[in-house]
């Protein structure tokens, strides 16, 4: 039983991360099927590139769209280039 005077905490959900072999193109394709924005753009502090696309207006939650500087050629051969391949979850306290 909760006591009404205790304070609920609430997960949120910042970003999600998904490696694709094209961002720009994957962007495009996100921004056009949703009506989401591109917010930022340019090089992964893991190295590679990123693209951050979301609700417009800077919401609290965003899409990272990235390649690796390895990810474009040993993708090169996939007939899907906007699905990933790979994922992670990240969230805020």
């Amino acid at each position: 039983m909760t006591n009404k005077h205790e304070k609920k905490s609430t997960a949120v959900l910042e970003h999600a991360n998904v490696t694709v072999s094209d961002p720009d193109k994957t962007a495009s394709l996100l921004c056009d099927l949703f009506g989401w924005e591109v917010r930022w753009t340019g090089p992964s502090l893991a190295g590679g590139y990123t693209v951050h696309v979301g609700e417009p207006g800077n919401g609290q939650s965003y899409l990272a769209v990235y390649t690796h500087d390895d990810t474009a050629g040993a993708m090169s051969a996939d007939p899907y280039p906007a699905v990933s391949t790979t994922w992670g979850l990240s969230s805020t306290t």
